[in-house]
């Protein structure tokens, strides 16, 4: 996969979609941490990036996990299952 671009030049790399894909099924970071093979520091590391690339850092209002997921439902992703897509194989 290919990285995703969003607003302003902004690119998701094929893992931080992986992590925002997990987190949107309504996994916790632990558990996306597991799903996707790696630390649960690095899980909270990619979430974060993707927050920021996302524009969604600094406005207290509003959860920037539910913010991403939106983003990542309202672009008609596929739900990552697993860690893998639900279409492969």
């Amino acid at each position: 996969m290919n990285t995703v671009t969003i607003s302003d030049g902004q690119r998701l790399t094929p893992t931080e979609f992986v992590v925002l894909g997990l987190a949107a099924q309504g996994w916790s970071n632990s558990k996306v941490a597991e799903l996707a093979h790696m630390g649960e520091s690095a899980a909270a590391g990619h979430l974060s990036r993707i927050y920021h690339k996302l524009g969604l850092h600094g406005d207290q209002r509003k959860s920037p996990r539910v913010s991403a997921v939106l983003w990542f439902i309202s672009e008609n992703y596929h739900i990552i299952a697993n860690g893998e897509d639900e279409d492969q194989g």
